[in-house]
């Protein structure tokens, strides 16, 4: 494991063609109008699905949160269970499944019976429960005497026991569920103001306040500069809603004392 010797809270960062780095993983929930709720720091090397349990939303608002919007890293069976415990819903996209190459099958070409709790193989052939383990997967594995006689063996799986294995959360159903709503009219609607909201912060603070690089060491101060720059962005934004609240209505002032103006005059007519 990499350590940074000049700030030994960072972690070192690796996230798909990015450059390799010791960095900070910042987390921000915001509502539908932009402001900043909440927020969250952890070393670079703290995935997005482990960084999630420590966003502190502020309380009043969390209690008025009906549904939570969340990009891919965070599509996770355990985040949607935890969200739909609180009694509120949950959008996720779903999550490319990783693929051994070009020739074998997906997982989604394996068709789950719910009610037999089974999984069955493109050629028929059936996956029985055998086992759960210390993650909370459900592991289903196929008969070896049927898939040793299979023609499409390479195509399935590369176990030298010849025998295919599937494993499922058991709180897929939550994630499934949180996948289908995002798939729906409404879902994608609300799903498409990620982009207009926590994704225009997270561009903002780059470019105007300097988030691309942290000013100090130390998770502490660290956590407290950028808890100050989405202070001043709320309260930016804030300021110009009001600003143009003002305007608003002394315009609508003045076209009345305009409309009394014109009624005055015809009066004299």
């Amino acid at each position: 494991m990499k350590v940074s010797t000049s700030d030994p809270d960072c972690g070192y960062f690796h996230k798909g063609e990015k450059e390799k780095c010791f960095a900070y993983n910042v987390n921000v929930g915001c509502d539908r109008h932009g402001y900043i709720l909440g927020m969250s720091i952890d070393s670079g090397n703290v995935h997005d699905s482990v960084a999630f349990y420590h966003l502190n939303l502020d309380y009043a608002y969390r209690e008025q949160i009906e549904t939570m919007v969340l990009d891919a890293g965070y599509s996770t069976a355990p985040i949607c269970h935890s969200v739909h415990s609180e009694g509120k819903e949950i959008i996720v996209p779903r999550k490319r499944a990783a693929s051994k190459g070009k020739g074998y099958y997906k997982k989604w070409q394996y068709e789950y019976n719910q009610e037999e709790d089974i999984y069955v193989c493109p050629l028929g052939c059936i996956l029985r429960y055998s086992t759960t383990n210390k993650d909370g997967r459900k592991q289903y594995k196929s008969n070896e005497k049927q898939c040793k006689s299979c023609p499409h063996l390479k195509k399935c799986t590369q176990s030298r026991n010849c025998t295919k294995v599937i494993e499922r959360h058991v709180w897929q159903e939550d994630l499934e569920e949180s996948i289908k709503l995002q798939k729906s009219q409404e879902g994608k609607r609300i799903y498409d103001q990620r982009k207009q909201t926590v994704e225009r912060e997270f561009g903002d603070g780059k470019r105007r306040h300097g988030l691309d690089y942290t000013l100090y060491r130390g998770h502490e101060r660290v956590y407290d500069h950028t808890l100050l720059t989405f202070t001043g962005m709320n309260m930016k934004k804030l300021c110009t809603y009001y600003k143009k609240q003002k305007e608003k209505y002394a315009k609508k002032k003045s076209f009345g004392h305009q409309n009394e103006e014109v009624k005055r005059i015809k009066g004299q007519k």
